[in-house]
C-alpha cells in the first residue's frame, strides 16, 4: 500500500516529467541541458594509429565524425568490406552502437604505406535523441592494427528535457 509521502513523491516527478515534455516548454521547466563547454576534440594515438573526434561534446540527433589516419612505413592488412570498425562503448562499456561500413576510394586489402605515408578512415556515429547523456568511449580498429579509443560527451539539445 502507497504512503502519502510516497504518492506526494511520485506526483511531484511526474509532475516535472510531464512540465518537460510539453510543446510549451520554457527554461524554467526544464534543469539546464548537460551541455559541457565544447571543448578541445579528444584525440589518442595507438601504435601507428592516431584518432581524432570532430567534437568533444555532441549533442543527441547530430553527429560526432572520427577519423583515424594510419601513419607509415607500414605494412597491415585492412579488409576491403569493412577496413576499419567503430564500436561505441557507454560508462558500463555496454556496447550501445557498431558499425563497419565498407569504404569507398580507401586503402584496403594489403596496405603498404612509405615514410610520411598516410592512409585516412572515417567513420560516424549519430546518437539518437532516446541516447542517455552521458560520457561514451569510440573505439575504432583498422585492419589488423591496434584499437584506438576516444572519450565522447552526449549532451541534451536545447530545449531536450530528458
Amino acid at each position: 500500500m502507497d504512503t502519502p509521502a510516497r504518492l506526494a513523491v511520485t506526483a511531484a516527478a511526474l509532475l516535472t516529467l510531464a512540465s518537460c515534455g510539453g510543446d510549451a516548454m520554457t527554461s524554467a521547466d526544464c534543469p539546464s541541458p548537460s551541455t559541457a563547454a565544447p571543448g578541445t576534440p579528444p584525440a589518442a594515438t595507438e601504435g601507428a594509429v592516431t584518432l581524432r573526434a570532430d567534437a568533444a561534446v555532441v549533442t543527441r540527433g547530430r553527429p560526432v565524425t572520427l577519423t583515424a589516419t594510419v601513419s607509415g612505413p607500414l605494412r597491415y592488412t585492412a579488409p576491403c568490406g569493412a577496413p576499419a570498425q567503430l564500436v561505441v562503448l557507454d560508462a558500463g562499456a555496454v556496447h550501445v552502437f557498431a558499425d563497419s561500413p565498407p569504404e569507398r576510394g580507401v586503402r584496403c586489402g594489403d596496405v603498404r604505406l612509405g615514410a610520411a605515408q598516410t592512409a585516412d578512415y572515417q567513420l560516424s556515429w549519430t546518437p539518437d535523441l532516446t541516447t542517455p547523456v552521458g560520457s561514451y568511449t569510440a573505439v575504432v580498429m583498422v585492419g589488423d592494427q591496434s584499437e584506438v579509443a576516444v572519450p565522447v560527451i552526449v549532451a541534451r539539445a536545447p530545449g531536450q528535457c530528458h
